[in-house]
């Protein structure tokens, strides 16, 4: 199945746990090189840090 470039749109989110931000970039970085590498080179990227979670429960699932 061919997908429809024009009307489809796609999202990745990652979220890391105990790492350094340094860290966090990297794999940010190497996915967007993966993802670039397989024809669906990002057309936007935000990143947003949490320094200190004070509702780490509500992470129950993701992380």
């Amino acid at each position: 199945k061919q997908l429809d470039e024009k009307h489809s749109h796609y999202m990745v989110i990652t979220r890391l746990f105990d790492v350094a931000r340094e860290n966090a970039f990297k794999s940010s970085d190497a996915i967007v090189e993966y993802l670039t590498k397989n024809n669906f080179p990002p057309l936007e990227t935000v990143s947003e840090f949490i320094v200190y979670d004070t509702h780490m429960e509500l992470d129950k699932g993701w992380i």
